[in-house]
């Protein structure tokens, strides 16, 4: 049988760096276009960072939108920038200061609501506190009809971690593309996609629309009803497509055979 031959670490992690390159320009496009729309992407999330960064993007001048936004995805892509020899400006550093002082100051006044810092977050904490009920969701079902919505995008899934998550492993090119769907103890629902090659090396790992919009560190739901079933497995699948669509031309050339992992 022929052996193909391991190439050296510095081969995986200059492709890696590559390819979070092409991910964070690829990235900053999407996301450039959902501000210029609205972003329409966020509106109907019922999850806590949607909603507390459209409440500060609103808040903001037109002028200063854009620089928010910018600065955001710098920091969520920071490898990348850093590559690239991107840096933030001092207002860019200022409105990323006031975004997350309103962090601070949720967390020092309301230690039980640390995340909560937009209005209509604490509109509905508020609401879970009085009729608990009203945020009630079989999580089980929920994730089965995403998992549905899925099938036509992602195929079937395949072997669960456990009862509360369900594994679809897809293919672009030489790639592994996992897709994870939970509904963890400490959100409603959560999914993220992770990249790997036949060697188990990853380019990217627990990456979502959040992540790659510099949202937030992930994509979840925390204020979901009975009623969003529908339109939270849709959202969820186009997100996903979104993803998808555009790894083919982000790995493209990319060599993905036997790559030791790098240490570190």
């Amino acid at each position: 049988m022929r052996q193909i031959r391991a190439k050296p670490v510095g081969d995986f992690r200059r492709i890696r760096n590559e390819f979070l390159i092409r991910f964070y320009r690829w990235a900053s496009g999407d996301t450039l276009a959902q501000l210029n729309a609205g972003f329409p992407r966020l509106k109907n999330l019922k999850s806590g960072p949607a909603l507390k960064y459209l409440e500060f993007v609103d808040g903001l001048p037109a002028k200063d939108r854009r620089r928010f936004v910018v600065a955001q995805l710098r920091q969520s892509h920071r490898k990348a920038a850093e590559l690239l020899g991107e840096s933030l400006s001092s207002v860019e550093k200022s409105l990323l200061e006031r975004f997350y002082s309103g962090h601070q100051v949720a967390m020092a006044s309301t230690p039980i609501r640390a995340y909560v810092s937009s209005r209509v977050e604490r509109a509905l904490d508020d609401l879970k506190v009085s009729n608990p009920s009203a945020f009630d969701l079989e999580k089980e079902f929920l994730r089965s009809k995403i998992e549905t919505k899925l099938r036509s995008l992602l195929g079937e899934p395949g072997h669960r971690r456990n009862a509360k998550s369900g594994l679809f492993d897809t293919t672009c090119g030489h790639w592994s593309v996992l897709t994870s769907i939970d509904t963890p103890q400490t959100f409603q629902l959560r999914y993220h996609h992770s990249v790997r090659n036949r060697s188990s090396s990853y380019l990217i790992e627990r990456m979502s629309a959040f992540n790659w919009m510099g949202v937030g560190m992930e994509t979840y739901w925390n204020y979901l009803t009975s009623s969003d079933s529908d339109s939270t497995a849709e959202s969820i699948r186009e997100m996903c497509r979104v993803f998808l669509s555009a790894l083919p031309k982000l790995l493209k050339g990319l060599d993905s055979l036997d790559v030791k992992s790098p240490s570190g």
